[in-house]
């Protein structure tokens, strides 16, 4: 599958994710908190809904988080599905099902039980990070240190793959690099103005293809997934 047929799909799921998160703040069955400032350290015991300039969770919640505001931290381990709009978004706690994530620096630094799909200026998979099923990400700047348990697909301007890959990489960018500590299991696709840069050590166990892009041909693609 081309990188440009799925960049565009990506592109409108996030969109879609701030529609879907004002959606459910305004209508929905679970709690619901709002002011400058929501923390929470006690148990959620059900979906949880919260827009603030400031979102702190440390608590386990059982059901959906939904939240979105300036800086959102999730400490505490999450049952079922994160949806988070804002401009700083730390996951540190587990979560037990997808995550769908839009700002302007995205970090992960759990467990994720399904899939994730997240657009940012920085995006980065710490190296504590497990994504179970497959990963959609795309940024300025996408940095994947931990590890994806199926396919992963990346539309940036600057990619960074330090962890483990259990399945097939999809990459369109300006620059691609693959540290030498990268474990890929499956194929590797580049699509780039520049070779991937490919560090000793690094392990690739599928077959490298790279096609090349002139520079305006990847500025234009890009535009659709930030």
């Amino acid at each position: 599958m081309s990188s440009r047929r799925w960049i565009k799909p990506l592109s409108l799921m996030l969109l879609l994710l701030f529609g879907a998160s004002l959606t459910s703040l305004l209508a929905h069955e679970g709690r619901h908190a709002a002011g400058e400032t929501v923390i929470k350290r006690q148990p959620i015991t059900e979906d949880f809904y919260a827009a603030a300039e400031m979102v702190l969770i440390s608590g386990p919640a059982s059901g959906d988080v939904v939240i979105a505001g300036r800086r959102l931290s999730l400490d505490g381990p999450v049952a079922d599905d994160v949806m988070a709009a804002g401009e700083i978004i730390t996951i540190n706690g587990n979560v037990g099902d997808d995550i769908r994530a839009a700002g302007r620096l995205i970090q992960i630094n759990g467990k994720v039980g399904d899939h994730m799909v997240a657009a940012g200026e920085t995006v980065t998979l710490g190296p504590n990070s497990r994504i179970t099923s497959w990963a959609w990400l795309a940024g300025n700047q996408v940095e994947v240190l931990g590890q994806v348990g199926k396919v992963l697909k990346i539309a940036a301007e600057e990619v960074i793959i330090g962890g483990e890959i259990k399945g097939e990489v999809m990459i369109m960018a300006e620059e691609v690099q693959i540290l030498s500590e990268a474990v890929i299991h499956g194929p590797l696709s580049v699509q780039s103005t520049h070779p991937p840069e490919i560090a000793a050590g690094a392990r690739i166990l599928g077959a490298v293809s790279y096609t090349h892009l002139r520079a305006h041909e990847t500025s234009d693609d890009l535009s659709y997934a930030v």
